[in-house]
């Protein structure tokens, strides 16, 4: 592999996007699924408090950063369309041109 040429194996944005909110949901909701799972609404208490607070709050974060992640997603969506009604109007214009060349 030369000094120019990229790696076959870059993930493209997508799927960056995708791998990133799969991680963040497995990992920020299994201690919540964890903590039902041992002892559900705490009704037994076998575990301390601190970490029943630890495990059923940390989903929290995960919620965040996937409003985060939807709000990105929209915007490059947006950007997206916007660039292609830009090669649209280009379009046209550069048909009409021609038709007056003719």
């Amino acid at each position: 592999m030369g000094a120019t040429e990229e790696p076959k194996n870059r993930m493209t944005l997508r799927e960056d996007i995708e791998f990133t909110a799969y991680f963040i949901v497995y990992y920020f909701t299994i201690p919540r699924i964890l903590y039902f799972f041992v002892d559900p609404f705490f009704s037994k208490h076998t575990m301390p408090e601190i970490l029943v607070a630890l495990l059923y709050g940390n989903a929290y974060p995960s919620i965040d950063a996937q409003i985060a992640l939807l709000v990105f997603t929209l915007v490059l969506m947006l950007m997206s369309t916007q660039s292609m009604d830009e090669y649209v109007e280009n379009l046209t214009k550069q048909k009409e041109y021609v038709k007056e060349r003719e």
